[in-house]
């Protein structure tokens, strides 16, 4: 345990060192306000709003993860990570999860910059409280956050190269948008799938003004949103999903725990 905290505290410091950790925390906060203020003008498609702003958080959180092999290649720290008895299995799980935290410390700031500033600013619809977005982004975040940085570690640990990891990673994100949802839910990273189920959306879509719409019927849609999102768009297909993406998270973990350790013995 202690080579693996020696491995993980040194990716924290490397990182803290950096230049990207301010502007990555003040992106977060802005984020966290856009999101916001789209998804109150039409909190009827809370769930349709909040995947696709989560959908773009863990794009560009994926995108930050993945670089510690190349950047210990670049910095010929690779040669001196080679020569220590720390085992291959021990670095890599330290590189990972020093990664995950990051992400996900990044992730929680925009979750907190989000509910903070639904309570703030003035709209047509109410605030929607704090569970719509923390229970939404357990779902969409997390798992496309495991999922992601685990791609970006194993490919760039094999190619030693940080682009041949934003294609595929590109490619897995984009492409639900690319086919216009004509996508199966189980392999759809961004889990935006229009539910009928949703009480809100079809409220919403019986709206005459939608973007203005009479205080009570505001409200109604508001308590809606509270009690359904994302309870009505967790069924069993897209539970699959999640769990589909985390297993692959574990095994990319697994696998370039294999490559990197054929790395070190020279194959």
């Amino acid at each position: 345990m202690k080579d693996f905290w020696t491995v993980f505290h040194t990716e924290l410091l490397f990182f803290r060192r950096g230049r990207t950790s301010w502007l990555m925390a003040i992106f977060m906060v802005f984020w966290g306000l856009v999101m916001v203020v789209l998804l109150r003008s039409t909190a009827y498609g809370a769930w349709n709003s909040l995947s696709i702003g989560y959908f773009i958080l863990t794009l560009i959180l994926t995108f930050l993860t993945g670089n510690q092999i190349q950047r210990d290649r670049e910095q010929r720290l690779d040669s001196v990570v080679w020569s220590t008895p720390v085992a291959t299995d021990v670095y890599v799980c330290g590189k990972y999860a020093a990664a995950l935290l990051l992400v996900i410390g990044f992730a929680m700031l925009q979750l907190v910059a989000s509910i903070i500033v639904d309570w703030l600013i003035p709209s047509a619809y109410p605030p929607l409280g704090p569970w719509p977005y923390l229970l939404s982004w357990c779902w969409l975040v997390l798992p496309a956050l495991a999922f992601g940085s685990a791609l970006t570690l194993f490919i760039i640990t094999l190619s030693r190269r940080w682009i041949a990891a934003a294609i595929p990673v590109l490619l897995i994100w984009l492409l639900p948008f690319v086919l216009g949802g004509n996508i199966p839910v189980v392999i759809n990273i961004t889990g935006n799938a229009f539910n009928t189920t949703d009480p809100a959306q079809v409220l919403g879509a019986t709206l005459n003004s939608p973007f203005s719409p009479p205080a009570a019927l505001a409200q109604q849609v508001v308590h809606l949103v509270q009690v359904y999102v994302p309870q009505a768009h967790l069924t069993s297909t897209f539970l699959a999903s999640r769990l589909l993406f985390t297993s692959l998270g574990v095994l990319l973990v697994l696998a370039t725990m294999w490559g990197f350790r054929r790395q070190r013995q020279g194959n």
